[in-house]
């Protein structure tokens, strides 16, 4: 199934344009908002744009909003989440990459509304709002240097970091797993952010 990604940003003073990006957990134990077994997240321990498989009968935009929403507990398919964030809606641009078929929607927030829905994103995280228990925090990147920012999950992560402890509890069953995942690029976050509006 293709993948779909949705990338908040917005003009911050000054002119600059920063954009809404997460870290990665490594493992969860939550998906659909019903508790599982330990999981080993795609893209362990990295830096993401949030997204995931497009659903059949989801157009791109609708893929990339549920997933956002899976993922932070924003909903930016509800009129009044658009309107209380001064949203704009690019249209979905899609791509082909070594995995195939992946497109991200672009949603532009009135720059006034960053701090707020950072603040709203990341208590719905650290009171497990979301559906999925993916990211760990969302943070605004500067859009030029986004790209520098994704890449690969050190292995073993640095020592108090926020994925040393998930990286120890991981289950002898899941550490092939992890490591894979750590060590999976996606080239897609990096293409994402370069096709940001400028």
């Amino acid at each position: 199934m293709p993948s779909s990604y949705l990338l908040v940003h917005a003009v911050v003073p000054g002119g600059a344009r920063v954009v809404l990006l997460g870290n990665k957990n490594i493992i969860g134990n939550r998906v659909h908002g019903a508790p599982v077994g330990q999981v080993v997240w795609n893209s362990a321990g990295q830096v993401v744009i949030p997204g995931g498989r497009r659903n059949g009968g989801e157009n791109w935009w609708q893929s990339g909003s549920r997933e956002f929403f899976e993922e932070t507990g924003v909903d930016f398919r509800d009129p009044a989440v658009r309107a209380a964030n001064g949203v704009a809606v690019w249209p979905p641009v899609s791509f082909v990459g070594p995995g195939g078929a992946y497109a991200v929607t672009y949603v532009e927030i009135a720059g006034g509304h960053i701090n707020a829905l950072l603040t709203t994103i990341n208590n719905n995280i650290f009171g497990n709002v979301p559906d999925d228990d993916e990211l760990f925090n969302m943070f605004w990147q500067p859009r030029a240097t986004a790209p520098a920012v994704f890449g690969l999950s050190p292995n073993p992560p640095v020592p108090g970091s926020y994925q040393d402890p998930q990286f120890l509890m991981v289950t002898p069953a899941n550490v092939a797993r992890r490591d894979q995942q750590m060590a999976a690029a996606f080239g897609w976050f990096v293409t994402g952010t370069n096709n940001c509006p400028p």
